[in-house]
């Protein structure tokens, strides 16, 4: 048990690391481009992506004999993170910037934690508790650095929008693969349910081909990227609890300031506070990583 729950948190690690490479790389392609090509993107490279997983995994016949129950978890969890939860974080993302939005988003933790003690029945230790605390007030604090900028508003209350979204699938998805343990299956179904959004291909074909091929080279990147973090954040939740899953993306904005500081320096604020709030994150996540194995 300790080894399949070590094996989490380092899945849940790679996951938070694909999606910071996504953050800051969708933050370069959204400051010219437009946020829904963006999500198309995503979708355009993660059905065939998770097709081809789901044949070598051999979770085939979990999408030729699929439980109604199965079929309707996974769906609602792609309706709400691939194109309602991921278009609010573009978006975002593309009105603050990455270093605003991504704390900011982070806060998702606090939902997904409350949903899954209240519904899913997990429980949170003293050490855990503790550590969850910690790295709340460090996102709060990092949030609050951007507050003060009126402009960043609407950027906010669009981030804070996503949270509640991206919490709901995450305990969709915990739940979905306590009961069907077929990650990539659910993946593929998710991405399915994502499906509309490559209609934005065809609607927004003028201003597609307007875009320079340094965008185009973004949306392309970012899409991979995306979806090597939903891979791994869907390998993680079968060994390890939202609980514990959820304040490791909380270490995203240490790992955006970080990547943003080398490859965005001219697009991001980076002040004091903000490196400050950081670090206190990154302490209340240790603390939940070892609380698992107290």
């Amino acid at each position: 048990m300790l080894e399949g729950y070590a094996l989490g948190i380092g899945l849940g690690f790679a996951s938070s690391l694909f999606f910071t490479l996504n953050t800051v790389i969708t933050r370069r392609g959204v400051v010219e481009g437009h946020v829904f090509e963006a999500v198309a993107y995503a979708t355009l490279f993660g059905i065939p992506m998770f097709l081809v997983a789901t044949l070598l995994s051999g979770e085939l016949g979990a999408l030729l004999s699929p439980d109604p129950g199965f079929i309707a978890i996974f769906t609602s969890a792609g309706l709400l993170h691939f194109i309602l939860g991921r278009y609010l974080y573009y978006k975002a993302i593309q009105l603050t910037g990455a270093t605003s939005a991504t704390p900011v988003v982070t806060l998702t933790q606090i939902s997904a934690i409350l949903i899954a003690v209240f519904i899913l029945g997990e429980t949170v230790n003293l050490v855990k508790g503790l550590g969850i605390l910690i790295s709340t007030a460090g996102v709060l604090l990092l949030a609050y650095t951007h507050l003060g900028n009126v402009g960043y508003l609407r950027g906010i209350v669009i981030g804070l929008l996503s949270t509640v979204v991206f919490a709901i699938s995450t305990n969709l998805v915990r739940y979905g693969l306590t009961n069907y343990p077929y990650p990539y299956a659910g993946l593929f179904i998710s991405y399915l349910a994502s499906l509309p959004t490559l209609i934005s291909f065809h609607v927004h074909r003028d201003r597609i081909e307007r875009a320079s091929r340094e965008v185009i080279t973004y949306y392309i990147v970012s899409g991979v990227t995306v979806n090597l973090g939903q891979l791994f954040r869907y390998l993680a939740l079968l060994f390890i609890g939202v609980t514990v899953l959820s304040p490791i993306f909380s270490t995203m904005p240490l790992q955006v300031l970080l990547l943003s500081y080398l490859i965005n320096r001219r697009y991001e604020e980076i002040t004091g506070p903000v490196i400050m709030a950081n670090a206190t994150i990154t302490l209340g996540v240790t603390l939940v990583v070892l609380s698992g194995f107290l």
